[in-house]
């Protein structure tokens, strides 16, 4: 039996940005200066595997007493599991209750439309794919009454999103790495996350360099007053929770992503921190684009215990 280590909202504190005035724009236009525009808003080819933060459910062996060697103690359907230590963060959106605290995040990095490939009936991971993926499929059944689409070898293939969070602790010195995995109904709340990163746009700082529309090899050419750009994807704070969804007679959870507010607005208080959090996160774009990060694909219950 794992201990649980449940993350409650004496831990992170409410998330709501603090300072949308001049300090937090001065702040985040001086931000801007160091980075690329649209740095992590596009998709990228890259895999890469680290701890899942995994939404638990029903059927989940975490959540199961009979089941001792994967019980989590505390653990219940909604949470959210760190893979690798177990912590618990209770961020379930329950009728009648108050609103949780949220996981407050920003990502790294994030890309769409990944094939894992799977042997039937939990027979484990075995292999993925990059788009664009050729192998072809036939649409069948599995045992447990899904929709499947399985190539020649018996194998399913599976449709993922990943997004690379960093989660924003107390502690902006242990500022650590994680992936999600989205498949199955868990694709809508990730389109939701990567819509809004497409649309999303701030003015461009005074002096910010872009590139010539007109010459895109040539030099870059200062932005013209009211020109807007994608920031790069981690000066976005986002609040991750749990939500439930129904269909026909069953029920199960899903993630729920707010967006919060920029980083030189939440943060802008203490603009270290706000330093060093995109310090961290473009780190690990950095060595997601490079490929210098150990590939784990997830694993075999984090893909199926979603329902549908």
């Amino acid at each position: 039996m794992k201990e649980k280590e449940t993350v409650t909202k004496e831990d992170v504190g409410a998330l709501t940005p603090v300072d949308s005035g001049a300090a937090a724009l001065a702040l985040m236009n001086a931000e801007l200066a160091g980075y690329e525009a649209g740095i992590g808003t596009d998709f990228s080819p890259t895999e890469i595997g680290l701890p899942f933060l995994k939404v638990l459910q029903s059927n989940s062996p975490e959540v199961k007493e009979e089941v001792p060697e994967r019980y989590v103690e505390g653990a219940k359907p909604g949470m959210v599991i760190n893979t690798i230590t177990k912590r618990l963060y209770d961020v379930r959106q329950l009728q009648g209750k108050p609103e949780p605290a949220p996981i407050p995040v920003v990502f790294a990095d994030r890309f769409s439309k990944r094939d894992t490939e799977w042997r039937p009936d939990r027979g484990g991971f075995a292999g993925k794919h990059h788009p664009p993926n050729t192998l072809k499929f036939k649409e069948d059944v599995d045992g447990e009454g899904k929709t499947v689409r399985r190539i020649a070898n018996g194998n399913v293939l599976i449709e993922t999103d990943y997004h690379f969070p960093i989660i924003l602790e107390n502690d902006p010195d242990d500022l650590k790495r994680y992936q999600l995995g989205m498949s199955s109904s868990q694709l809508t709340p990730s389109r939701e996350i990567s819509n809004f990163v497409n649309e999303f746009k701030v003015p461009a700082p005074p002096g910010f360099m872009i590139v010539n529309p007109n010459d895109p090899t040539g030099p870059k050419i200062p932005a013209p007053v009211g020109h807007k750009i994608h920031p790069p994807i981690f000066f976005m704070v986002f609040a991750l929770r749990t939500k439930t969804k129904t269909k026909d007679q069953n029920t199960w959870w899903v993630w729920d992503a707010k967006f919060v507010g920029l980083t030189t607005e939440v943060m802008s208080a203490n603009p270290g921190v706000v330093k060093m959090v995109h310090a961290a996160a473009k780190s690990y774009y950095d060595d997601i684009r490079a490929d210098k990060v150990l590939i784990v694909p997830p694993t075999e219950d984090v893909k199926q215990d979603v329902p549908f």
